[in-house]
């Protein structure tokens, strides 16, 4: 349950419209349609921006209407999942999306694409995995990577959509770390959860600051800091001060002042302040995790954070550089080296779950890894998949492995 202290903020606490505002081109006095349009799609806000209008009272056409209704569905279904794998893993922790979602004003939904799940080991995922599985979820792919010494593991299942003409399927990711970092400049870290899996004010602060590493920001990122700093207390500012120390989360918190100045100008003293104290408290500037790894490795990182986030050219040299790397280095010889690899399912159903190679080895916690050259595959719990450093699979590679005999 979420600590409540002094008056909670309602809807209309929150400048939901006005922030919009500052998303449409720069035009605070954007007419409401075109602060709709902005919202809708990558920036995340439409559920939110539609149900500030509802509860300040306004009138909203029925297209609107639909697409918050089917949100809030999505919403429940999420917590349905939640529920059903806390019985399986009592130890699941939230990260954003339902758990930020706790500190808004009833009034208002906040808009959530997936569902981001954290599991204290590669055994929990499986065995969360196989959950979702007997209920209809496929698996959408997979992430390996050593962290700390040891492999970790992120699984994304999906669900078809309930209205595919209308939404996008669900999608729960289940991994076993908690801050992904940027894979370039910030490497992924562990962390020790508390007994309690629900987040404190300080850690949807944290999460927000995280998932600015890796993008940039969107109206849904400003809605929640609305939110947040409506509800800060002291404690929460000690807190978040002690949580951008620990994980180096300077570089995004300068980057969240810089948008607030845009969209929030209400957020900057308080942010400059976090931003203060952790500065006095924080080391030396570390080295970019690129550069503390061997070359190669770090050639590779890069390589493959280009082929993920842009397009053209650029993208285009990155995913050959990548191929090319797989097939000179081989699979079994980039795993040794620390490089990340990414899995897609063999099968489109994400069928032969838990069958084993004839000339596998274990890889992960019930995990099974063959490989013939570039050609990797992985046999888990859920299904089976392709090892590759990026995003594209070249046909040879699918070339399915013989399974060892029942």
């Amino acid at each position: 349950m979420r600590e409540t202290v002094g008056e909670v903020p309602t809807a209309k606490d929150i400048p939901i419209d006005d922030i919009a505002g500052t998303f449409a081109a720069g035009r605070p006095d954007a007419k409401p349609f075109l602060r709709a349009r902005v919202a809708r799609g990558e920036n995340g806000g439409l559920p939110t921006l539609v149900s500030a209008w509802l509860a300040g009272g306004n009138r909203v056409s029925e297209p609107y209407a639909t697409e918050l209704q089917l949100h809030r569905e999505r919403v429940d279904r999420y917590q349905a999942v939640l529920d059903e794998l806390r019985d399986v893993e009592p130890r699941t922790v939230c990260l954003k999306g339902l758990s930020a979602a706790l500190w808004y004003p009833d009034e208002l939904v906040r808009d959530m694409a997936d569902l981001d799940l954290v599991l204290p080991d590669v055994s929990a995922i499986w065995r969360c995995g196989r959950r979702l599985a007997e209920s209809g979820w496929v698996p959408g792919g997979i992430r390996v990577w050593h962290v700390g010494g040891r492999m970790e593991l992120t699984l994304v299942m999906r669900r078809p959509a309930v209205h595919p003409d209308l939404t996008y399927p669900d999608e729960v990711d289940l991994s076993t770390i908690s801050y992904e970092g940027d894979r370039v400049t910030m490497p992924p870290r562990h962390r020790v959860w508390p007994a309690d899996p629900t987040l404190t004010l300080a850690d949807c602060v944290m999460c927000l600051l995280e998932e600015l590493r890796d993008r940039r920001i969107r109206m849904r990122d400003v809605f929640d800091l609305a939110v947040f700093v409506g509800r800060i207390r002291p404690v929460d500012t000690r807190e978040i001060v002690d949580l951008v120390v620990e994980y180096r989360a300077l570089a995004p918190l300068r980057s969240l002042i810089a948008a607030a100045s845009i969209h929030l100008p209400s957020a900057v003293p308080w942010l400059s302040e976090v931003y203060a104290l952790a500065r006095q408290r924080s080391r030396l500037p570390h080295m970019p995790w690129w550069v503390t790894r061997a070359p190669v490795t770090s050639i590779l990182a890069v390589a493959a954070e280009v082929s993920r986030r842009r397009s053209g050219i650029h993208a285009e040299l990155a995913e050959r550089l990548l191929i090319g790397a797989q097939r000179g280095f081989g699979a079994d010889r980039l795993i040794a080296m620390g490089a990340a690899l990414v899995g897609m399912p063999v099968s489109e159903s994400g069928s032969r779950g838990g069958q084993l190679y004839r000339h596998g080895r274990q890889l992960l916690d019930e995990a099974e890894l063959v490989t013939d050259g570039a050609r990797a595959h992985l046999s888990t719990p859920v299904g089976q998949f392709v090892l590759t450093l990026g995003g594209s699979v070249c046909e040879e590679w699918l070339d399915e492995f013989p399974l060892r005999a029942e």
